[in-house]
Formats: structure tokens, sequence, C-alpha cells
């Protein structure tokens, strides 16, 4: 039964990808002269209703050219963003060795047994940002400005 619908699936892509070439042409969402039947008649609609400025961008190519414009500054701003975020979890790696140390010599230098060390050096940025990880510095400078008030160690 099924086989008997499908006899005429090949022709109606036919008709539609010759319907889409002769009326719409482009397809203005990539700027691709190929219009493929996965495109949603919604898609379809508004590419059929385009006016006549967007057509001559996508005749003369101009179309094409902007939205490769933008996949390229779409792929260089992801890969800015993956530097960045790779250099800012860096330095907070950096700053809590640093911390450490300091809190290492408070430990052993000054009997200060209650300031904590940064238990892991591999905490995200998105778990610092958050504050879902660890919160040995805030922790420590609670401790510290509360001796200092108190005039006493921990």
């Amino acid at each position: 039964m099924s086989h008997k619908r499908l006899r005429y699936a090949g022709k109606v892509r036919q008709e539609t990808r010759r319907f889409l070439a002769r009326h719409i042409g482009f397809n203005y969402f990539t700027g691709h002269r190929r219009i493929g039947l996965e495109t949603t008649l919604e898609q379809a609609e508004i590419m059929y209703s385009a006016n006549e400025d967007m057509r001559a961008q996508a005749a003369t190519g101009e179309l094409k050219s902007l939205h490769e414009e933008c996949n390229s500054l779409g792929d260089k701003c992801e890969a800015d963003y993956l530097a960045s975020r790779d250099r800012i979890e860096n330095l907070i790696q950096s700053i809590k060795t640093r911390e450490n140390k300091i809190y290492e010599s408070l430990r052993n230098d000054h009997n200060l047994e209650r300031i904590k060390l940064h238990e892991s050096q591999e905490a995200s940025l998105f778990d610092v940002l958050a504050y879902s990880s660890e919160g040995a510095t805030i922790e420590n400078i609670n401790h510290l400005s509360s001796a200092i008030d108190n005039g006493s160690d921990f």
C-alpha cells in the first residue's frame, strides 16, 4: 500500500525543485543558489515574497558575500571568546596558586589553622564565577578580618 503512495514522490520532488528554482531562485537565508527540499513552507513563503532589492543582491552575489562575512565574524567571535575564557581561567589558576602560598605561610608561620587552601586547582571559570566551587578566598578574608578586629588568633 505505501509503495503506491510513494510512486509520485519523485515527481513531487522534481516539481517542487522546479517551482523553487523558477519563482525564488536563491536561498536568501544562506545566500546559495540551491534551495534544498529541507526548506520549510514558512521559509519558502518568506523567500517567495522577497522584494526586488533582496533578489538583486542575491543575483549579484552580494547576499552570499554578506552571509560569508557574517559566518566569518561568528567564527572569529567564537575563537576570541574561547581564547579569552582560557586566558581568564589561567589567570584564576595562577592567583589560586599564589594565594595558596600565602595561606600556607599563614598556617605554618602564624599558626592560623582555620585558613583554608584552595582545594582544587582545576575549578572552571564558570565554577568560580558562579561561586559553586570553593570559597577559600572569601572565607579566609572573613577569618582574618575577624581576627584583626578582635585582636586575637583564630
